[in-house]
């Protein structure tokens, strides 16, 4: 038996979650927890997509933590919602991974 259940169950929980808006506020509560504990300097802006050397290393940086989210390169989802979740739930695991809430 699978640890999470059936495909079709697992699915019907992601969608209930969808619906709920359970991924949205998991990423604005891991950006809250990340931001009191570290700081986000949510005052700074790329004009016309042009950084210093520092910035850049954060982009990237976070484009690899996102990389290693592997449902995220490779889209398959029919629903735009579906998919808007999914990245959702990638930042909201990196942020509480980096503030050490989680463990995964």
């Amino acid at each position: 038996k699978e640890r999470f259940g059936s495909p079709g169950a697992v699915h019907t929980h992601f969608k209930r979650w969808l619906r709920a808006g359970f991924f949205a506020r998991l990423w604005q509560a891991g950006l809250a927890e990340y931001d009191d504990m570290e700081g986000i300097a949510w005052l700074w802006q790329s004009i016309d997509g042009t950084m210093v050397k520092a910035r850049r290393w954060v982009v990237e940086a976070a484009h690899s933590w996102f990389n290693r989210f592997r449902k995220l390169l490779v889209s398959y989802e029919k629903s735009i919602e579906s998919y808007e979740a999914l990245p959702h739930l990638a930042a909201a695991i990196i942020a509480f991974r980096k503030c050490g809430v989680i463990n995964v």
